[in-house]
């Protein structure tokens, strides 16, 4: 199956209110010429914590969450497709347990 995956993209340099409260989204760390880590993140973003090998940059935050709640649930295929995509400095072990083509709207 392919599905087309059309993100809301927020950009910022801490988590503050009201995206601390969001849940199922992608979570993009990147400093201003490079990505440094990609994460699905199914819990409150207030509970996320960035890597320690991450905190040597100084780095913001790209959030992006689906446009349509069914996409919720192919979150990990999502951001290995994005993983793939923009080769992170800090590669994350993403499982895909789905057998879905992502086609990546909007980044």
């Amino acid at each position: 199956m392919i599905i087309g995956a059309e993100m809301e993209w927020h950009k910022m340099k801490e988590l503050k209110f009201p995206y601390i409260y969001w849940r199922d989204v992608i979570v993009i760390l990147r400093t201003i010429d490079r990505v440094i880590y990609v994460t699905p993140w199914k819990q409150d973003l207030a509970r996320f914590k960035p890597p320690l090998q991450a905190k040597q940059f100084d780095y913001y935050y790209q959030i992006g969450k689906p446009k349509r709640e069914e996409e919720a649930k192919y979150l990990e295929c999502i951001a290995l497709e994005l993983q793939k995509k923009l080769r992170p400095y800090l590669a994350n072990k993403i499982e895909c347990k789905e057998e879905v083509t992502i086609q990546l709207l909007s980044i």
